[in-house]
């Protein structure tokens, strides 16, 4: 069997075709939206991770989260959108504004409860929140590797990788944290009570049954998408989606946070730069002979972008962390940790941090909403920038 056609086509960068399954090419996609494959080893068998996540954190965490703000916001496609669509891109993010200012600096006499109790309530909701936006986002690669590469699909499909997405990366993951006693994924405030007197000293088996049951279902998951003739990267986000909820029970809390989060922030940021970047070099390359050096240089200046935003962000954003022992700026720069905790305008930096996760999530969902035809419209530009536009 000649295997020279087959590697040439999985390695090539995407053709001027529709239905090419690749978002950019095999190595970017890779890189960029299937870094838990290749980060495993590193958690698994590095003994000092904090320097690399604290690269990831300054580099990601913050140029992630305003990453579909920026395409929904800056982004030119995305105008009539925000036009048209004011509720959802305007409006709704700045109600959460402002209910999040009320519940944070609204005084006790008219709201009786401590300022740290509504930290801790923001804190929950966080987390909650933030998981069921993981388990979307895995959902939406998912569909959107369906949709470049179309014609095999069966009708379950979609309704199995939906529940897949939610219930082995959103309850499997909570069943797997609330077992090592860090459902908050930064504090460790459920272990003892749950070691002693919910499980009973059973952690371990449980833990092991719930490596099982994810592999179990993951396999599941594999066999469906190889009978229906599944594309390469949709096997390969199912198999990173497969080692990194089975990672949830093996791995120490804070290895499985580093591989979790840095995922989850590589493929937000690398998706947008990709999108971004094509976004403005559509404007430049109408009658250009460097139309592919215009892509690259488009998508490099989005992702500096983001990442220079993240730089600067960080520092101030980190505040919103429940303790110091999980901000990388506090234990660089202790002094001015301590200097910023007695600012009487500390709740104010409370309410952006807390505020721009949840417009974050909300956004996501703005930007993204494939269910729309006109936001469908506007992301199948972009997707297919440098191709023949296909059905999305």
């Amino acid at each position: 069997m000649n295997a020279g056609p087959l590697v040439q086509k999985i390695f090539q960068a995407p053709s001027k075709t529709p239905g090419t399954f690749w978002i950019q090419g095999f190595g970017w996609d890779l890189f960029w939206i299937f870094p838990g494959i290749w980060l495993f080893p590193l958690v698994l068998f590095l003994d000092d991770l904090d320097p690399i996540y604290a690269v990831g954190v300054f580099l990601f965490w913050i140029g992630h989260r305003v990453s579909s703000l920026y395409l929904g916001w800056f982004s030119p496609s995305f105008r009539p959108l925000l036009h048209d669509q004011r509720q959802r891109f305007i409006f709704i993010p700045l109600a959460v504004l402002l209910l999040t200012g009320f519940w944070l600096l609204l005084p006790e006499s008219l709201l009786p409860l401590p300022f740290s109790l509504r930290i801790l309530s923001l804190a929950m909701l966080d987390y909650f929140w933030g998981i069921y936006h993981f388990a979307a986002q895995h959902f939406g690669m998912l569909r959107l590797y369906r949709h470049l590469a179309p014609g095999s699909e069966d009708v379950f499909e979609k309704t199995r990788d939906r529940w897949y997405c939610l219930g082995a990366a959103g309850g499997l993951v909570i069943f797997a944290e609330v077992l090592h006693g860090t459902a908050i994924l930064q504090e460790d405030w459920t272990g003892p009570i749950l070691t002693s007197e919910v499980f009973g000293g059973q952690q371990q088996q449980l833990l092991q049954f719930g490596l099982i049951f994810s592999l179990c279902w993951f396999l599941f998951m594999l066999q469906r998408e190889f009978r229906s003739g599944g594309s390469l990267p949709r096997l390969l986000y199912l198999l990173q989606l497969g080692v990194m909820v089975g990672a949830a029970f093996v791995l120490d809390p804070f290895r499985f946070l580093v591989l979790w989060t840095l995922q989850h922030w590589m493929g937000a940021v690398g998706l947008v730069s990709f999108l971004g970047g094509n976004d403005i070099s559509s404007r430049q390359t109408e009658g250009s002979s460097h139309s592919r050096i215009l892509h690259i240089r488009s998508r490099i200046g989005v992702l500096i972008l983001l990442c220079l935003v993240s730089l600067l962000m960080t520092p101030m954003m980190e505040i919103e962390a429940l303790s110091a022992d999980s901000a990388y700026s506090a234990q660089w720069w202790p002094e001015w940790w301590e200097w910023i905790q007695r600012q009487s305008w500390l709740p104010l930096v409370m309410v952006i941090g807390f505020s721009s996760g949840f417009i974050h999530y909300l956004m996501d969902r703005a930007v993204y909403r494939f269910s729309d035809p006109q936001t469908r419209s506007v992301l199948t530009k972009l997707l297919y920038h440098e191709r023949t536009p296909g059905s999305i």
